[in-house]
């Protein structure tokens, strides 16, 4: 996600404390700039790790998502996929733009 006033995308949430704050990856930026999930199906862990562009509520690439989703819990990648992708969805619709990401909604 790129703060306002900012050119640099970072990490703003994160399973990860170590990562908050720090400049998104190549790889991210890789994920954005296609605008199409990525897939992984990662065995050792037993999940499929994806990868998607996040969208704000007017469809404004505003940065992106992972989600981890264990195989035992989908049919197969298609279903995690689609799983990702709804939950994507929304959370999309309840963002207005970029900037509310880094405003105080608590309420």
């Amino acid at each position: 996600m790129t703060p306002p006033h900012s050119d640099q995308n970072i990490t703003i949430a994160t399973t990860d404390p170590a990562r908050l704050g720090k400049p998104s990856s190549k790889g991210d930026l890789a994920v954005m700039s296609t605008l199409k999930p990525v897939v992984i199906r990662r065995e050792t862990d037993s999940v499929f790790h994806i990868q998607a562009p996040l969208m704000d509520s007017k469809g404004n690439l505003i940065g992106m998502v992972v989600e981890v989703i264990p195989i035992s819990a989908v049919e197969n990648q298609d279903a995690a996929l689609k799983a990702e992708e709804n939950l994507r969805n929304e959370v999309q619709r309840g963002i207005p733009n970029s900037a509310w990401m880094f405003e105080d909604n608590a309420k």
